[in-house]
Protein backbone atom coordinates (compact mmCIF):
# COMPACT_ATOMS: atom_id res chain seq x y z
CA UNK A 1 0.00 0.00 0.00
CA UNK A 2 1.07 3.22 -1.05
CA UNK A 3 0.29 6.03 1.36
CA UNK A 4 0.63 10.08 0.85
CA UNK A 5 0.28 12.59 3.69
CA UNK A 6 0.20 16.19 4.34
CA UNK A 7 2.72 15.85 7.41
CA UNK A 8 5.30 14.40 9.68
CA UNK A 9 2.38 14.20 12.66
CA UNK A 10 -0.15 12.51 10.22
CA UNK A 11 2.33 10.21 9.44
CA UNK A 12 3.32 9.46 12.77
CA UNK A 13 -0.50 9.35 13.49
CA UNK A 14 -1.00 7.16 10.86
CA UNK A 15 1.89 4.98 12.69
CA UNK A 16 -0.03 4.69 15.69
CA UNK A 17 -3.15 3.90 14.85
CA UNK A 18 -1.98 0.99 13.16
CA UNK A 19 0.23 0.00 15.89
CA UNK A 20 -2.70 0.23 18.00
CA UNK A 21 -4.69 -2.63 15.36
CA UNK A 22 -1.86 -4.89 15.53
CA UNK A 23 -1.93 -5.00 19.07
CA UNK A 24 -6.00 -5.76 19.00
CA UNK A 25 -5.33 -8.74 16.30
CA UNK A 26 -3.51 -12.07 17.22
CA UNK A 27 -2.90 -12.50 13.76
CA UNK A 28 -0.74 -9.50 13.05
CA UNK A 29 1.37 -10.15 15.79
CA UNK A 30 1.98 -13.54 14.48
CA UNK A 31 5.29 -15.35 13.31
CA UNK A 32 6.21 -19.01 11.97
CA UNK A 33 9.40 -21.00 13.58
CA UNK A 34 10.68 -23.91 12.02
CA UNK A 35 14.00 -23.90 13.34
CA UNK A 36 14.93 -26.48 15.08
CA UNK A 37 11.31 -27.95 15.71
CA UNK A 38 9.68 -31.42 15.05
CA UNK A 39 6.74 -29.10 12.54
CA UNK A 40 6.67 -25.44 11.89
CA UNK A 41 4.55 -23.56 14.67
CA UNK A 42 2.56 -20.27 14.13
CA UNK A 43 3.46 -18.17 16.97
CA UNK A 44 1.38 -15.57 18.48
CA UNK A 45 3.83 -12.75 20.21
CA UNK A 46 1.96 -10.79 22.79
CA UNK A 47 3.67 -7.53 21.75
CA UNK A 48 5.31 -7.09 18.01
CA UNK A 49 5.66 -3.38 17.37
CA UNK A 50 5.64 -2.40 13.96
CA UNK A 51 8.99 -1.70 11.85
CA UNK A 52 9.08 1.92 10.67
CA UNK A 53 12.38 2.50 8.55
CA UNK A 54 12.73 6.72 7.41
CA UNK A 55 14.49 7.07 4.13
CA UNK A 56 16.53 10.23 2.95
CA UNK A 57 15.47 10.12 -0.74
CA UNK A 58 16.78 12.76 -3.42
CA UNK A 59 13.66 13.96 -5.63
CA UNK A 60 16.17 14.71 -8.14
CA UNK A 61 16.50 10.69 -8.77
CA UNK A 62 12.75 10.45 -9.38
CA UNK A 63 9.58 11.07 -8.18
CA UNK A 64 9.80 9.84 -4.10
CA UNK A 65 6.73 7.71 -4.24
CA UNK A 66 7.81 5.93 -7.05
CA UNK A 67 11.55 5.49 -5.94
CA UNK A 68 9.98 3.92 -2.52
CA UNK A 69 7.73 1.62 -4.88
CA UNK A 70 10.25 0.43 -6.75
CA UNK A 71 12.90 -0.10 -3.70
CA UNK A 72 9.96 -2.08 -2.12
CA UNK A 73 8.68 -3.93 -5.11
CA UNK A 74 6.64 -6.69 -3.04
CA UNK A 75 7.97 -9.08 -6.35
CA UNK A 76 11.03 -8.85 -4.61
CA UNK A 77 11.21 -7.79 -0.88
CA UNK A 78 10.92 -10.24 1.24
CA UNK A 79 9.74 -10.77 4.99
CA UNK A 80 12.02 -12.94 8.23
CA UNK A 81 8.38 -15.06 8.76
CA UNK A 82 10.14 -15.73 12.15
CA UNK A 83 9.58 -11.94 13.10
CA UNK A 84 6.44 -10.44 14.16
CA UNK A 85 4.67 -8.22 12.97
CA UNK A 86 4.70 -9.61 9.16
CA UNK A 87 4.45 -6.45 7.84
CA UNK A 88 6.54 -3.05 7.78
CA UNK A 89 6.34 0.20 6.89
CA UNK A 90 9.06 2.65 5.30
CA UNK A 91 8.51 6.23 4.99
CA UNK A 92 10.25 9.32 2.76
CA UNK A 93 9.50 13.02 3.32
CA UNK A 94 9.01 14.40 -0.01
CA UNK A 95 9.90 18.11 -0.02
CA UNK A 96 9.20 18.97 -3.81
CA UNK A 97 5.16 18.11 -2.63
CA UNK A 98 5.29 19.00 0.66
CA UNK A 99 3.84 15.95 1.52
CA UNK A 100 5.25 12.23 3.28
CA UNK A 101 5.30 9.08 1.32
CA UNK A 102 4.77 5.47 2.79
CA UNK A 103 5.10 2.17 1.95
CA UNK A 104 3.26 -0.83 3.93
CA UNK A 105 4.39 -3.90 3.45
CA UNK A 106 2.51 -7.13 4.65
CA UNK A 107 2.97 -10.73 4.05
CA UNK A 108 -0.30 -12.22 2.83
CA UNK A 109 -0.02 -14.97 5.15
CA UNK A 110 -1.70 -12.66 7.77
CA UNK A 111 -3.72 -9.95 5.35
CA UNK A 112 -5.42 -10.32 1.97
CA UNK A 113 -7.56 -8.17 -0.16
CA UNK A 114 -11.00 -8.55 2.31
CA UNK A 115 -8.67 -8.06 5.86
CA UNK A 116 -6.88 -5.39 4.01
CA UNK A 117 -10.11 -3.32 3.90
CA UNK A 118 -11.06 -4.68 7.34
CA UNK A 119 -7.86 -3.13 8.56
CA UNK A 120 -7.86 0.23 6.54
CA UNK A 121 -11.03 1.01 8.27
CA UNK A 122 -9.75 -0.30 11.90
CA UNK A 123 -7.06 2.13 11.60
CA UNK A 124 -9.59 4.80 10.17
CA UNK A 125 -11.77 4.72 13.85
CA UNK A 126 -8.53 5.08 15.66
CA UNK A 127 -7.66 8.31 13.69
CA UNK A 128 -11.21 9.76 14.54
CA UNK A 129 -10.84 8.05 18.07
CA UNK A 130 -13.60 6.42 17.51
CA UNK A 131 -11.75 3.25 18.46
CA UNK A 132 -14.00 2.59 20.92
CA UNK A 133 -16.70 1.90 18.83
CA UNK A 134 -14.76 -1.26 17.00
CA UNK A 135 -16.47 -4.64 17.72
CA UNK A 136 -15.01 -6.81 20.38
CA UNK A 137 -11.74 -8.73 18.23
CA UNK A 138 -11.55 -12.33 17.71
CA UNK A 139 -8.84 -14.57 19.05
CA UNK A 140 -6.96 -16.25 16.71
CA UNK A 141 -6.98 -19.41 18.24
CA UNK A 142 -10.54 -19.74 18.17
CA UNK A 143 -10.30 -19.76 14.33
CA UNK A 144 -7.37 -22.33 14.47
CA UNK A 145 -9.43 -24.46 16.71
CA UNK A 146 -12.47 -24.25 14.24
CA UNK A 147 -10.18 -25.03 11.42
CA UNK A 148 -8.76 -28.11 13.19
CA UNK A 149 -12.08 -29.62 14.39
CA UNK A 150 -14.41 -29.96 11.62
CA UNK A 151 -14.11 -28.23 8.16
CA UNK A 152 -13.44 -29.53 4.88
CA UNK A 153 -9.50 -30.14 5.07
CA UNK A 154 -9.45 -29.27 1.38
CA UNK A 155 -10.91 -25.86 2.03
CA UNK A 156 -7.61 -25.01 3.81
CA UNK A 157 -5.36 -27.10 2.13
CA UNK A 158 -5.02 -24.30 -0.73
CA UNK A 159 -4.29 -21.51 2.63
CA UNK A 160 -1.44 -23.77 4.01
CA UNK A 161 2.43 -23.80 3.47
CA UNK A 162 3.07 -25.71 0.83
CA UNK A 163 5.16 -28.43 3.37
CA UNK A 164 2.81 -28.04 6.02
CA UNK A 165 -0.66 -30.19 5.15
CA UNK A 166 -2.71 -29.24 8.66
CA UNK A 167 -3.13 -25.54 10.56
CA UNK A 168 -0.56 -25.41 12.81
CA UNK A 169 -0.11 -25.35 16.70
CA UNK A 170 -0.32 -21.74 18.30
CA UNK A 171 2.41 -20.68 20.95
CA UNK A 172 1.99 -17.31 23.00
CA UNK A 173 5.24 -16.18 23.71
CA UNK A 174 5.96 -12.89 26.21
Amino acid sequence: ALLRVGSREQLDAFVQALQAVIERHDILRTSVMWEDLGEPVQVVWRQARLRVEELALNAADGDIAEQLRVRFDPRHTRFDLRQAPMMRIHVAEDLANGSWVAVLLFHHLIDDATSLGMLGKEIEAHLENRAGELPRSVPYRNYVAQVRLGSDPGQHEALSLIHISEPTRLQLIS
